[in-house]
C-alpha cells in the first residue's frame, strides 16, 4: 500500500515558532563583550553593596523598580511600552552609589525580560538585556562622581550649575552608552 504524500506528513507536524536570527560572528562577539564586562561589572556591584549595610532607601528604591517595571505603559497604536523604573535606578545611582545604581538596573532589565514572550526569551538575551544598562549606570555615576568630588552640592549659584552640567552629563552619558549599546 501507498503512503500519504509529502505534503501530507508535512501537514501533519507541528508548526514550530521560528527562533531569533543567527548571529554573525561580530555580533556574538559583541553581545558576549558586553555580556562579559556587565557581569564583571555587576560582581564588582554585589560586592561593594554586600559589604555595605542595608539602605532601606536602596531596598525601597529596588521594589519600585521591580513594581514600576512590571508596569510598563503601552503608545496606543503602537508597538512601543515604557517603563518608568529607570528613573529609581538613577536615583540609586545618585543617591546611593554606582554600584547601587548598576544592580538596580540589572534588577529593572530582568523584570523587563521576564515579561518578554517566552519565544523571544533566551539566556544570552536576557544576559544581554540586564549588561547593558547596569555597565551604562556604572559608568555615567562613575563619571559623575569622579566629577562631582565629595561636596558636589557646594557653591551657591555657581555650584548649582555645575550640578546642572554634572547631571546632564550623567543623563547624555547613560542614554548615549545604553543607546549606542542595543543599536
Amino acid at each position: 500500500m501507498a503512503g500519504p504524500p509529502s505534503e501530507a506528513i508535512d501537514d501533519l507536524e507541528p508548526e514550530v515558532a521560528p527562533g531569533p536570527p543567527a548571529m554573525s560572528p561580530g555580533t556574538r562577539a559583541f553581545v558576549g563583550g558586553v555580556i562579559g564586562a556587565g557581569g564583571l561589572i555587576l560582581a564588582h556591584a554585589f560586592g561593594q553593596v554586600s559589604g555595605q549595610p542595608v539602605s532601606w532607601f536602596w531596598v525601597t528604591l529596588l521594589v519600585l523598580t521591580a513594581a514600576t517595571g512590571v508596569a510598563t505603559l503601552r503608545v496606543p497604536g503602537k508597538e512601543i511600552s515604557f517603563s518608568i523604573s529607570d528613573t529609581f535606578s538613577i536615583i540609586a545611582a545618585l543617591l546611593v552609589g554606582p554600584a547601587a545604581g548598576a544592580t538596580t538596573a540589572a534588577l529593572d532589565c530582568l523584570v523587563l525580560s521576564c515579561r518578554m514572550l517566552n519565544s523571544r526569551r533566551s539566556v544570552p538575551r536576557v544576559l544581554f538585556n540586564m549588561a547593558f544598562p547596569a555597565m551604562a549606570t556604572w559608568i555615567s555615576a562613575e563619571v559623575y562622581f569622579r566629577l562631582a568630588g565629595p561636596a558636589p552640592l557646594e557653591g551657591g549659584p555657581a555650584g548649582t550649575f555645575r550640578l546642572m552640567l554634572l547631571l546632564a552629563l550623567f543623563g547624555i552619558l547613560d542614554f548615549g552608552l545604553t543607546t549606542f549599546t542595543v543599536a
